[in-house]
């Protein structure tokens, strides 16, 4: 939500690690590669990790809970959830209900859905077209 508001997103990082110290700068170089922090550096970026681990779940809690306020983050979270029953098995009864998909197509933009979320959708019309 920030990539239109660059001043307060760096108004944001800087509370967040000067005032506050919930995060704190890190070099993305010096991780090993098979730990998984890191997928991609780019030369020039600053990078960032939650000064205390233990956080980790309850911002994920605190997040979750501020998505299911509103209709679009509900959307995303059951789009994400049928996804990963989705996604190993490729079976359409893992595939989301009429009802639920069409939730989905309101509430969420297409550009923002990853190779998998599309495939899925494009799975779903495809299995509401066979069936008598």
């Amino acid at each position: 939500g920030y990539a239109n508001r660059p001043q307060d997103f760096a108004d944001l990082i800087r509370i967040l690690d000067s005032e506050i110290r919930l995060i704190t700068p890190t070099d993305p170089e010096g991780v090993e590669a098979d730990d998984g922090s890191v997928s991609h550096v780019e030369a020039g970026q600053k990078y960032y990790q939650l000064t205390h681990d233990y956080l980790v779940r309850s911002l994920r809690d605190w997040l979750t809970r501020k998505q299911k306020e509103t209709r679009r983050g509900r959307a995303k979270l059951l789009l994400q959830e049928r996804t990963q029953e989705w996604g190993p098995s490729r079976q359409n009864r893992s595939l989301p209900s009429i009802l639920e998909c069409l939730n989905i197509a309101l509430f969420t933009h297409k550009r923002q859905l990853s190779e998998l979320q599309r495939k899925m959708r494009q799975r779903r019309g495809h299995a509401r077209q066979k069936r008598p």
